[in-house]
């Protein structure tokens, strides 16, 4: 079963990421890890969607 934006932790979508990523300058190092993680995670997601979306479009267009 592939993982989906709602099973992701601390971010969910591109707004969260985008405060997170701002917030992280005001965090201890141990909760910047944390954040850091977490926005990998949904940056891995949301590349698989696009590479995905990127496959059926060429697959479309043979």
């Amino acid at each position: 079963m592939e993982q989906a934006y709602n099973d992701l932790g601390l971010i969910h979508n591109g707004s969260e990421a985008m405060k997170s990523f701002e917030t992280m300058q005001n965090m201890d190092e141990n909760e910047r890890k944390a954040l850091r993680q977490a926005l990998l995670e949904y940056c891995k997601l949301d590349t698989l969607a696009m590479v995905k979306i990127l496959k059926h479009l060429e697959e479309l267009v043979k």
